[in-house]
């Protein structure tokens, strides 16, 4: 079993689609995030949760040379169970994977977050989704291009295009 660890920034969150467990991300600055279960009676981790362990280490994504570990938020795929996640270096050169959630390995690097329609890569993903219909969603956040910040895209979750912006507003 992994030591005492403090879980002070939690990024991501996603409830599994059969078991109904919460299971959130944490952010390890200059180290791979985490991710444990929460008790949604006490707001605290649930020990032991991964096979006697209290929390997984999430597999990072070498790409271009670097090192890709901050996980930005996860979302189960409510029709089959699989955990995808938004993996980045702060924000930079974000990338659609798939984790094995039972002991935080990378399954697959789907790829790079790309518009394809607009011929650039998207960054800043800091939230996903799955819709009722199955789409997987996703928002980016205001550290890139002023065209990509505070949208709403959807996402094909199998090549990690994202189409069909949306601006958010209040």
């Amino acid at each position: 079993a992994h030591g005492y660890q403090e879980f002070i920034d939690c990024d991501g969150m996603s409830f599994h689609p059969y078991t109904g467990i919460l299971y959130v991300t944490v952010r390890k600055e200059g180290d791979n995030d985490l991710m444990v279960q929460v008790d949604l009676a006490t707001g605290k981790h649930i020990p032991g949760a991964f096979n006697g362990a209290d929390y997984v280490v999430l597999q990072e994504v070498v790409a271009h040379g670097e090192i890709h570990n901050d996980v930005d938020d996860i979302a189960f795929d409510p029709s089959d169970g699989t955990l995808y996640a938004i993996e980045n270096n702060s924000g930079d050169d974000d990338h659609l994977v798939i984790f094995n959630a039972a002991d935080g390995l990378l399954v697959q690097n789907i790829g790079h977050t790309y518009c394809p329609i607009a011929g650039k890569d998207i960054n800043d993903v800091e939230g996903l989704g799955f819709g009722c219909d199955g789409t997987l969603w996703a928002v980016t956040g205001n550290k890139t291009l002023i065209e990509q910040n505070d949208k709403l895209w959807e996402v094909d979750k199998t090549n990690a295009h994202l189409c069909n912006p949306r601006t958010l507003t209040h």
